[in-house]
């Protein structure tokens, strides 16, 4: 068998460093948003820009779980071997989600209530299948639109990955095939999302389409194009200018600086783009905006995964707040989501917003929030993934007598 390139750790820990500092900067926007300020739609100056910046960290956390999730169902494809089971993965993958959200989303139901959301809309966010539900994207925990996006990315993995076998008739895949489809299916979800934005006369319709399952995918995207990297050997690299590119961003750091800066700095650019010059333009700048960000955070999630030591070398609590993460992401945005709507916003220290109340407000809402992930750690999370881990085991094979020992009664 060929030396593959990268020769990469089953598990990625630098990784739950990404994950530790990307949820505790998103506390810190929302912590932000207590003060009655919303991020702003446009940038009117530098500082609306930095403002603008957090939601790029949903971008990096949707490419790590194109590596991460995506990553055995393409070493499958790659070597022609079997794919992960189906059954076992979709528990590891409940287990993993839906505990700790259900007890959240119960918290935010008993403390606010529903809302104007029926029982069919209700159900359909307890499901976190609300991406699919028009107007209803958005979510009533005001983080968890993004959820819904995990799970129908989860669902769609191992579909897409049996029809690729099942087209290739279970042979071997060529990464080069794989990474071109990638590519293919990255532009064809930033054409879904620009035609979203012709229908800026019908404004729901649009929102609706361009926040889709199928307008996101490019999100995803760059992380499922480090997974063909991993499962490709030197020689299927060469094969490919697609993989040798992204394998030349891992190994130069100069290329990865130019290349995710020239991305970013896009991404920052569309931040300018003012409603005022036409809703469609507006919105098809914002979108191709997100993919540009998309790509930034791929380059940073590719140096990241296997840099060296990184983890080793990180100080203890961020590693385990990294572990945390998901935890800290659900509870927060539960937290936020109560103290917002509890009695017109009384549980929030200082309504009105202004760096001191941002500061009040960050460590109110870490306070809330850490001792809680870290209970939820212990009492759900944790156990949760033990028993999906006991339930999707596989049994030892029966002991085989020596072929010379006859079988019992035979």
């Amino acid at each position: 068998m060929e030396a593959r390139t990268i020769g990469a750790p089953k598990r990625l820990p630098n990784l739950d460093v990404m994950r530790g500092i990307g949820s505790l900067i998103v506390v810190l926007a929302h912590a932000y948003g207590l003060g009655g300020r919303e991020i702003p739609l446009y940038a009117g100056s530098l500082g609306d820009a930095v403002r603008m910046l957090p939601p790029l960290l949903v971008w990096m956390f949707f490419g790590m779980s194109g590596l991460l999730i995506g990553r055995p169902f393409v070493q499958a494809l790659v070597d022609g071997s079997p794919r992960p089971s189906t059954g076992g993965y979709a528990v590891r993958r409940i287990m993993r989600i839906y505990p700790l959200y259900l007890v959240c989303a119960a918290a935010v139901l008993i403390f606010i209530g529903r809302g104007t959301m029926g029982p069919k809309t209700t159900v359909a966010h307890l499901l976190l299948l609300h991406n699919l539900v028009p107007d209803r994207q958005l979510a009533f925990i005001n983080v968890t639109w993004t959820l819904s996006l995990e799970v129908l990315f989860y669902t769609s993995v191992p579909i897409l990955a049996g029809l690729i076998a099942l087209v290739s008739r279970r042979r071997p895949v060529a990464p080069k095939h794989l990474a071109l489809g990638i590519v293919l299916s990255f532009l064809a979800s930033m054409a879904w999302a620009f035609l979203g934005g012709m229908l800026d006369g019908r404004p729901s319709l649009s929102l609706w389409v361009r926040m889709l399952f199928p307008a996101m995918w490019s999100t995803f995207c760059p992380g499922l194009l480090i997974a063909v990297l991993y499962a490709a050997t030197r020689e299927q690299i060469a094969e490919s200018k697609i993989l040798r590119a992204v394998d030349r961003l891992r190994h130069d750091a100069g290329a990865a600086w130019t290349w995710g800066g020239i991305a970013l700095a896009l991404n920052i650019a569309t931040y300018f783009a003012h409603v005022d010059w036409g809703v469609s333009r507006y919105l098809w700048l914002y979108d191709f905006g997100r993919a540009a960000g998309s790509v930034a955070m791929g380059v940073l999630v590719l140096r990241a995964a296997d840099a060296h030591r990184v983890a080793e070398r990180t100080p203890k609590y961020l590693v385990t707040v990294g572990i945390w993460s998901y935890g800290i992401y659900v509870i927060h945005g539960a937290a936020f989501t109560i103290l917002r709507g509890w009695d017109g916003g009384s549980l929030i220290p200082m309504p009105h917003g202004g760096t001191i109340a941002f500061l009040v407000h960050s460590v109110y809402l870490f306070a809330i929030t850490l001792p809680l992930s870290w209970l939820a750690w212990k009492i759900i999370e944790k156990p949760a993934i033990n028993a999906a881990n006991r339930a999707t085991r596989k049994a030892p094979p029966p002991a085989v007598a020596p072929a010379t020992t006859p079988a019992p009664g035979a």
